[in-house]
């Protein structure tokens, strides 16, 4: 039985806001106790421009079939299990347990009224029972919903599992994930997970990767090297920086404040400039919005490092402005930490369902940016022949 075991080894599945793939991490994680969860192998395996194009299609926030999102639910959740079954076959191993996040395409933190009731609510794709069948493995996921369901936006949700895997016995670390929404992990000392705190902070690679794809017809800004290219302009990046959308109020967000309206509205604004003079205004604008978090944050807790995470730690003229906005940081590579920048999500999320699985509660983020309650997170789905 799982919630006996003393320790589980489990494979962790994300796809995040960029839904350019699939990351998959193998992590043996322990019941409790002063031992880490041990990364082991993992990989990332790439969609197909046509599912990435249908994953961004229904993203979008425009009218489509339910047909199609019932039909995408089924055939991506096919596609994650035999894509981890694949790999798992190659590396000889049998996991107790996978914890897929699935495909968010809506993310809905603000409660509004719905038949009479108020409600926020999140929603990610990608058919948990078509995993557990293609992989015969007990498979968990539905994570951000049952996060809702006790009362927080339903993300951030990974603090407790990142405090886990990266906490410092002696002093706070912080970790910025640049991923397709930026967010950032305040991790105090490994006694004293009470005092987390983690947050959204507005757009990450989002808005670069689309205005690559509508402007250049490529899936993002590889390196920076279109960026680098091209020249900030100063007053535009003072005046779109007051436009409302940047000041995030809640504890998550992701396209549906910063899409396709957002996107299109930034064209309109730079319609007589350069592809590459957008990206470096667009980008500079973005890291603006990240380094006035994390500055505040600095002088709160008197932090000397930056760890960074995501796809956007790769982007050269992103880490350059982040070293000209935080001069009194040391920026860093979360690689140095023992577990590879693009699978730290997928990580978090098999300690997360470990917890679960193990009859654990953790700590939920609230809409404060602090600790919100502790909960269990996730629903299982069982293979045909059962666990």
């Amino acid at each position: 039985m799982l919630t006996r075991a003393r320790e589980l080894t489990v494979l962790g599945l994300n796809s995040g806001t960029s839904a350019d793939g699939l990351d998959l991490a193998l992590v043996t994680v322990p019941r409790a106790g002063a031992r880490r969860p041990q990364f082991i192998a993992g990989t990332e395996q790439r969609y197909s421009p046509t599912l990435r194009e249908a994953i961004l299609g229904i993203s979008s926030g425009e009218s489509v079939p339910p047909d199609d999102i019932v039909r995408l639910n089924t055939a991506l959740g096919r596609w994650v299990g035999r894509t981890a079954q694949r790999w798992l076959h190659a590396q000889e191993q049998r996991p107790d347990l996978i914890v897929s996040h699935g495909q968010t395409i809506r993310h809905t933190p603000v409660a509004a009224s719905v038949g009479g009731l108020r409600s926020r609510g999140t929603w990610q794709i990608g058919s948990l029972s078509e995993v557990a069948t293609a992989t015969n493995c007990v498979t968990l996921g539905n994570l951000r919903e049952a996060a809702i369901a006790v009362g927080t936006e339903g993300a951030p949700i990974t603090a407790a599992a990142m405090h886990r895997l990266f906490a410092d016995r002696a002093s706070c670390r912080l970790i910025l994930n640049l991923g397709g929404i930026a967010n950032y992990f305040l991790l105090p000392p490994l006694d004293s997970p009470e005092q987390l705190r983690a947050g959204d902070i507005g757009p990450g690679n989002l808005l670069s990767d689309q205005l690559c794809r509508e402007l250049a017809n490529l899936p993002f800004d590889r390196g920076g090297r279109l960026a680098r290219g091209g020249t900030i302009d100063t007053r535009l990046r003072a005046r779109m920086a007051e436009w409302p959308q940047w000041r995030v109020t809640t504890t998550s967000t992701g396209r549906e404040q910063f899409g396709a309206e957002f996107v299109a509205r930034i064209r309109r604004t730079m319609r007589q400039h350069s592809v590459a003079d957008i990206l470096a205004t667009v980008n500079a604008v973005t890291v603006d919005a990240i380094t006035a978090r994390i500055r505040r944050l600095t002088r709160e807790f008197d932090l000397k490092q930056l760890y960074l995470t995501g796809g956007g730690r790769r982007n050269s003229f992103w880490v350059m402005l982040l070293h000209e906005s935080l001069p009194s940081l040391s920026v860093t590579d979360i690689d140095v930490l023992g577990l590879p920048g693009d699978l730290v999500e997928a990580a978090a999320y098999a300690v997360l369902g470990a917890s679960t699985a193990f009859g654990q509660s953790q700590e939920i983020i609230g809409t404060n940016h602090r600790v919100h309650g502790k909960a269990r997170l996730g629903q299982m789905a069982w293979p045909a022949e059962g666990p």
